[in-house]
């Protein structure tokens, strides 16, 4: 409990305009706020996570500017794919949780954040994850919703693929609980 990792990984919005990041999780507590990736330094910077002030508590992604897009419900002690694509060009998140439709907001604006990205915590403000975290992925493009399901339905295997052909910012095979 209250473990992460800390990977020096940059995926700021001037390095990675598009950006698709995500990972397969199973919570141990739907408490919120609890981030399974963030870079966040206090302006709702690319998060995901548990929060509540997407409308409930649940699966929700930071937004720059128009801060917090959420919720799927979270069901616990079991595995979910979670994905959240930023476009800073078209000014859109879209946040996609198992099964669920997706998300979407727009008018976003994202900022700058720190030069790190946290698998298990929000590095600005704590925020620990609480169950396990598997197969995380940092993609430097924006996945159409088609390519998400194929991810989602293919599992883990269907990253490398998408790697080959795009240029990934970071792809992190591991299991973190």
């Amino acid at each position: 409990m209250n473990d992460y990792i800390e990977v020096p990984l940059k995926i700021n919005p001037s390095q990675y305009v598009k950006l698709t990041m995500g990972a397969w999780v199973k919570p141990s507590s739907a408490d919120p706020v609890r981030q399974v990736l963030s870079c966040d330094n206090c302006g709702y910077d690319r998060s995901l996570g548990i929060d509540y002030r997407g409308g409930g508590i649940g699966w929700s992604a930071f937004c720059g500017s128009q801060q917090v897009l959420g919720f799927k419900a979270v069901v616990l002690e079991a595995w979910v794919f979670l994905a959240v694509v930023y476009d800073q060009t078209a000014g859109t998140v879209k946040l996609y949780a198992g099964n669920y439709a997706p998300l979407n907001k727009s008018s976003c604006t994202l900022y700058e954040e720190y030069n790190i990205v946290d698998i298990g915590r929000n590095p600005g403000y704590g925020e620990y994850f609480h169950g396990a975290i598997d197969n995380v992925f940092f993609l430097g493009e924006a996945l159409s919703e088609g390519q998400i399901n194929y991810l989602r339905t293919t599992g883990p295997s269907a990253l490398f693929l998408f790697a080959r052909g795009m240029g990934p910012a970071g792809y992190i095979p591991l299991l973190f609980d």
